[in-house]
């Protein structure tokens, strides 16, 4: 007769099979390091390369569209491992794109962009 005082703990060997470990958080901070990493560089040496070629890398304008510029590259990279970035978005409403054998033919929608922008030819 079993005392029912006791408790019953499983064999020490035995491995529950109900346990999940979820890495999708970890995996996701090793993208965005990557992405961050990978674009500081990038974005270094295309400003390496334009001020070598006397581009004033350091005027405000030129800073602000540095900074448009390093989100698009993260946007690029973060859509390579299926993350989101509100860019691709964008890039979805303006960018058209058709496969012709291997090459494929892109299409920016320079209306639309003007019509997001509020841009105006006159000014």
């Amino acid at each position: 007769m079993v005392d029912s005082k006791v408790i019953q703990f499983p064999l020490k060997n035995q491995i529950s099979s109900g346990i999940k470990v979820d890495n999708s958080a970890a995996e996701m901070r090793e993208n965005i390091i990557f992405t961050e990493n990978l674009t500081e560089a990038l974005i270094v040496n295309l400003i390496h390369n334009m001020s070598e070629n006397g581009i004033d890398v350091d005027t405000e304008p030129y800073i602000r569209d540095t900074s448009f510029l390093i989100e698009m590259v993260k946007s690029m990279i973060y859509r390579d491992s299926e993350m989101t970035h509100p860019f691709q978005n964008l890039v979805d409403m303006c960018v058209s794109s058709t496969k012709e054998g291997k090459s494929v033919h892109v299409e920016v929608d320079i209306d639309m962009i003007k019509e997001i922008t509020g841009f105006n030819e006159e000014e």
